[in-house]
């Protein structure tokens, strides 16, 4: 794990081809957002596209600072990469018990399936929320660093 938060950038980058293999073999699947009246429907692939340049980029600035000699914080390292590695595989997690609604049920069992539904989505959109607040610390890091970095200077 030390060697992980050392060099993240490491990490960041062997995730690309993981979310890659992914993407290939859910190319032609789809996911479906309802907000109100609308609905965003993405395909995996476009995702996983998405998600390989965001790693892509978290792992440049990372080595950057690395090959600048910049020193950035090591518990924020750690905070960041956990919350990134295991955001998505909660949310995949949680998206896993989602409860088919049968039409010709009795209202009661209609009623359950749907306040279970309306639960993991917000449980879901809770994850989503930390693992954005992750790449907000990830911004934290790299502007604290930098700012370190100019006070030694001068």
């Amino acid at each position: 794990m030390k060697r992980i938060v050392e060099k993240p950038f490491i990490f960041f980058w062997a995730l690309i081809p993981l979310v890659i293999i992914i993407g290939r073999f859910l190319h032609d699947t789809t996911f479906d957002i309802n907000v109100h009246d609308t609905y965003y429907i993405i395909t995996y692939g476009g995702l996983t596209n998405l998600v390989s340049i965001l790693l892509g980029l978290i792992g440049l600035g990372y080595w950057i600072f690395y090959y600048l000699k910049r020193k950035l914080s090591y518990r924020l390292n750690a905070i960041h990469i956990l919350i990134t590695a295991l955001g998505p595989i909660g949310i995949w997690i949680v998206s896993n018990f989602h409860r088919e609604i049968i039409p010709g049920s009795d209202f009661q069992s209609i009623m359950k399936d749907s306040e279970f539904n309306d639960n993991l989505l917000l449980l879901t959109f809770i994850i989503l929320l930390l693992t954005i607040l992750g790449q907000v610390i990830y911004l934290i890091n790299l502007v604290t660093a930098f700012l370190k970095s100019i006070k030694t200077k001068s």
